[in-house]
């Protein structure tokens, strides 16, 4: 569980991993980036590609230079998780670290350590990018100013096996005051009625944003859309916001974490 910074007692939030990789996903695919990935979901998406990080593991993985491994006792110190961001830092010196990915599991589940981690590396001069499913809209406003982006989900009802109101998505959009821009996992399952359905609340709410229709990478027995209805879905939706774009998965392409 996540701790309170009371009296001696420092911010603590149970992490899956921090590595050094490439970002694969949204706007800044490509990007060389620190990720700090946090353990634990309140959702349970049918094509997760994280499962490892949907619940707390009583170690946590630290990558360090070189490749070489070492773990921590969950849940981290926020000091240990600076510490650890600051020594990658350190061995990729000039450009070689765009930014920090602050990802999960969901980091929005934990509020308070966010803010403080995000603060912290504000002071390195660090662009933190924040990763969310985009249902806690409550916590993303208090977050949302003090990272450079937010990359939300908007994840539509037959991709989750417990839905969510889509309106909840809508909300966080409207609350985000960073930079966003929002994906949309689809799968074969997802019908032209149901993307319309979910891009649209999610317009009403926020037009003026990068929208990314994002083929799923195949997995818990869902599959891509074909080609020709990823387009017809990019069209819906390019009617609605201000710029559309059609994304997969780079890092699965890559091979990379």
């Amino acid at each position: 569980m996540q701790q309170s910074t009371v009296g001696a007692i420092e911010i603590a939030a149970p992490l899956a991993e921090v590595f050094y990789s490439v970002q694969g996903e949204g706007l800044l695919v490509g990007l060389p980036q620190i990720f700090v990935r946090l353990a634990g979901c309140d959702l349970d998406c049918l094509y997760c590609d994280t499962p490892y990080a949907r619940s707390c593991p009583p170690l946590a993985r630290f990558e360090g230079l070189g490749g070489e491994q070492h773990t921590a006792e969950n849940p981290v110190a926020l000091s240990d998780v600076v510490a650890a961001v600051g020594e990658l830092r350190a061995g990729h010196p000039g450009n070689a670290v765009h930014s920090c990915a602050l990802t999960g599991g969901e980091p929005l589940l934990y509020p308070d350590f966010c803010l403080a981690l995000a603060g912290a590396l504000q002071q390195c001069d660090l662009p933190v990018l924040l990763e969310t499913s985009g249902h806690h809209p409550g916590a993303l406003r208090r977050i949302s100013p003090f990272v450079s982006w937010v990359c939300m989900d908007l994840k539509l009802p037959s991709t989750l096996r417990t839905p969510l109101p889509l309106e909840l998505f809508a909300w966080s959009a409207a609350a985000c005051q960073a930079e966003l821009f929002v994906k949309v996992p689809v799968a074969e399952i997802v019908s032209a009625e149901e993307f319309s359905e979910g891009v649209g609340v999610l317009a009403e709410a926020r037009s003026e944003l990068t929208l990314i229709v994002q083929p799923i990478t195949s997995a818990g027995g869902l599959t891509a859309p074909r080609f020709p209805r990823l387009l017809d879905m990019l069209n819906i939706a390019a009617q609605l916001f201000s710029e559309v774009r059609i994304i997969p998965q780079c890092h699965q392409l890559m091979g990379a974490p």
